[in-house]
């Protein structure tokens, strides 16, 4: 098995983005071999879902509104942040509402 891993790791230090299927090529250009391989060893041969960025920052823009909002409780703050990061006020509420609790 080793001889088998060593020749791997041979092939593997070898591939060009054009060596690699159609599919993943402008993931290889976007992220790079290294990590395109690894994605690879990770999900090969699945259907991976990729959410849209919005869902990888929600967590992290609800917590930086908690903490404009801890920061700034005037009159204003809801609107103020409701404006800045593009959601309603009602919407904003919300958010700071859900994070008080966490």
């Amino acid at each position: 098995m080793p001889k088998k891993q060593a020749l791997l790791q041979e092939i593997l230090t070898r591939i060009k983005v054009e060596d690699l299927p159609d599919n993943i090529r402008d993931i290889a250009e976007a992220i790079g071999i290294e990590a395109t391989i690894k994605l690879v060893k990770l999900c090969g041969g699945q259907s991976a879902y990729i959410p849209k960025m919005e869902s990888c920052i929600l967590k992290v823009k609800g917590r930086m509104i908690y903490e404009e909002f801890k920061a700034n409780r005037s009159r204003t703050v809801y609107s103020d942040l409701a404006r800045k990061y593009d959601y309603s006020e009602p919407h904003l509420r919300t958010i700071v509402a859900a994070e008080a609790r966490a």
